[in-house]
């Protein structure tokens, strides 16, 4: 294919960006660049671009203006689409103009989204495309951009970063101007940590669905599903959403404050993310100093830093945080549409066990072990593994090779052995055992997004085999106990706050740690009708079950800002 440069139009489009998430992830935040803090940012997580950092230290405390990080947008192979079901590519998204062939990337677009379904690229003008185009763009009032007097900032830094897969930008506010313009609460807003919330001009020349490969000029010429089913995902695994080739980004205004739980919180430099710092009084709680704590919680600071955390540690000075939105869920109200079919599929697809771990360690040890890492078993691995601790190897083992499983329905009658979910039933061996298989089970952030954008985005999964139900006495049984374990997990929340503070290290090791090095969302937002953000306890609560119900009015409720509450997500 060759690129044409005949003249067509260009769709204009609007892009959310939600300063932060449900689960605490900043995405813009206010730099102190005065001589006293020693410069810096604390709340966006991750590696910022080498260049950037540069770009940072070099800048001069000048009152007049305000800097802000911004990480706005991370490609879509990494962090999924936008919550308006916009897919941006990391080919077209990097792209740098002084470096980069166009060519090359028209090509490698045409290969992934247009030849599979037996098109090549349309006709376009090549126009700048790429992060560098938000150096164009202008801070402006409710997308109130086509007079570039009313701007009250601009972006004097660009960069895509590819270890972290996004795009970091510096945004500077003239505060006088903002003032004159009427905008200053927003400059107010954001020195206050105030939530803001910020959307995105951007032109690009045409989209394409992700389902049919159709090519759309304008919202009019979108297809059905880019019409009805706008970030849905379909029976076959597809994720529905529009492709955006060559994105040229023009402004960043900040708009009304909703009330909903897309509200976003800009965090002001000073404060520390509550979860993080419970990490440090873990490990401190465990017999850590609290150098070591501040070394193992946060091995990637300057070690000035890390002096001027220590000493307000000390000095027992107490750091404002502030509140992270989260929106509720009333237990009352059934999961909605595609939340339910995230779950369901998701049940299907999950990767069995092996079966040496349900038989390695005792089981009671073992099912309190897998709960408090997020993992719950299947009916034939909970079956599997409590024949073997009756003595029952060979039953166990006959009936796994015929795949037949006991019958979950309601005439299950409990037969008087209670199952319970306790911190002091964690077994470290079989936790040690059990760290493999985190990121393809468990349900605590951050894996659960991860699998649900990988099924998301990959139709070719094994699908594991129905087993075949069967009712005996025995059986019987066994599913009795199987609801009692089901069960057994409303008390979640509180064990694991527990068990979060008797073993922090392996917590740290297996979540804190991933999710510090997070900086936005993996998760992939759905369409503005199903918008499902399917939360730990939730999935916990129904994966592997009959049906997809609410929680139980007797689950634990624990503060939003708790460390369990960071791994299960908001109830």
């Amino acid at each position: 294919m060759t690129l044409d440069l005949r003249e067509v139009g260009q769709m204009n489009k609007t892009i959310q960006f939600q300063t932060q998430n449900d689960l605490g992830h900043v995405f813009a935040e206010k730099l102190d660049i005065s001589r006293r803090s020693g410069g810096g940012f604390e709340k966006i997580a991750g590696e910022i671009h080498p260049a950037l950092s540069r770009f940072i230290a070099a800048i001069r405390p000048d009152p007049k203006y305000q800097y802000v990080l911004m990480t706005p947008m991370g490609s879509y192979e990494y962090w999924g689409m936008n919550v308006n079901g916009d897919v941006f590519p990391e080919v077209s998204l990097s792209y740098d103009s002084a470096k980069d062939n166009p060519q090359a990337v028209a090509d490698e677009l045409e290969r992934r989204f247009l030849a599979p379904f037996g098109k090549s690229m349309p006709l376009f003008p090549m126009r700048e495309f790429g992060f560098k185009t938000f150096l164009d763009a202008l801070r402006y009032r409710h997308h109130v951009n086509k007079n570039p007097e009313i701007a009250y900032g601009d972006i004097v830094f660009a960069i895509y970063n590819p270890a972290m897969k996004r795009v970091e930008l510096i945004s500077r506010h003239d505060r006088e101007k903002a003032k004159r313009v009427g905008a200053e609460d927003i400059v107010r807003d954001l020195d206050e940590g105030r939530p803001r919330q910020i959307s995105m001009g951007c032109k690009v020349p045409f989209d394409v669905c992700t389902k049919c490969g159709n090519v759309s000029r304008t919202s009019r010429d979108y297809c059905v599903h880019l019409r009805h089913e706008m970030g849905t995902i379909q029976e076959d695994g597809t994720l529905v959403g529009a492709v955006n080739f060559f994105p040229r980004f023009f402004d960043l205004s900040d708009v009304f404050i909703p009330a909903a739980k897309e509200s976003g919180v800009i965090m002001k430099v000073a404060s520390q993310k509550t979860a993080n710092v419970s990490v440090v009084n873990a490990l401190m709680k465990s017999g850590a100093s609290p150098r070591e704590a501040v070394d193992r919680a946060y091995p990637n600071w300057s070690e000035q830093r890390k002096q001027v955390f220590l000493k307000s540690l000390q000095g027992g000075q107490k750091r404002k945080v502030a509140a992270i939105k989260v929106s509720e869920i009333s237990k009352k109200v059934l999961p909605n549409a595609a939340s339910e079919s995230i779950i369901r599929r998701l049940s299907r697809t999950e990767r069995p066990l092996p079966h040496s771990l349900l038989t390695r360690h005792p089981f009671g040890k073992l099912l309190s072990t897998l709960a408090l890492s997020g993992i719950m078993l299947r009916p034939r691995e909970f079956q599997y593994g409590l024949l073997h601790s009756m003595g029952k190897p060979q039953l166990a083992n006959s009936l796994r090779m015929s795949n037949t499983v006991f019958s979950p329905s309601p005439r299950a009658t409990s037969c008087g052995k209670r199952i319970s979910l306790s911190s002091r039933d964690f077994l470290p061996s079989a936790a040690s055992d059990i760290r493999s298989h985190i990121p393809s089970r468990s349900g605590f952030s951050p894996y659960l997004e991860n699998r649900i954008m990988g099924a998301a985005s990959n139709p070719k999964v094994v699908i594991i085999k129905l087993a075949q139900e069967k009712e005996t006495p025995l059986l019987n049984k066994i599913a009795s106990l199987y609801t009692e374990y089901r069960n057994s997990v409303r008390t979640l929340p509180s064990e694991l706050a527990k068990a979060i503070s008797e073993q922090p290290d392996y917590y740290y090791t297996n979540f804190f740690q991933e999710t510090l090095s997070d900086s936005m969302s993996k998760i992939a937002s759905f369409s503005r009708k199903t918008t499902p953000l399917v939360s730990g306890s939730l999935f916990i609560w129904n994966v592997f079950q009959e049906d997809v119900s609410p929680l139980s009015r007797n689950w634990d409720n624990l503060p939003s800002d708790s460390l369990s509450s960071s791994l299960l997500g908001s109830v």
